[in-house]
């Protein structure tokens, strides 16, 4: 998300077309996009000015801001996690909602 450019953004079929280039399997991504999300969208594009970025850095050294940026801003706000344990969180959830929906492991 951090790397999204605002060409990416289909508004009209509310969808994100991630290229290939940054997908790790080297696939095109679509991302469907609820309405709030397109919401926030807007937002974000009115202050992004006329960056081709939607999360535009400092300058043409930094043309995108940093994953370093969000994870300072996130623990300004009292809400920092480790990308570790954040991992390891998704991990876990991916499990454990994998061991619901799994009928073996019904009792």
């Amino acid at each position: 998300m951090l790397k999204a450019e605002w060409a990416e953004f289909d508004y009209d079929n509310a969808r994100w077309d991630v290229p290939k280039e940054r997908m790790k399997m080297k696939k095109p991504h679509i991302v469907p996009l609820a309405r709030q999300t397109l919401e926030v969208l807007g937002l974000l594009r009115s202050l992004s000015g006329d960056s081709r970025w939607v999360f535009p850095g400092s300058g043409p050294k930094n043309p995108t801001i940093s994953d370093g940026t969000i994870l300072m801003a996130l623990k300004r706000m009292g809400s920092y996690f480790p990308r570790s344990m954040l991992k390891s969180l998704a991990s876990s959830k991916s499990r454990q909602s994998w061991l619901q929906r799994d009928p073996r492991n019904s009792t």
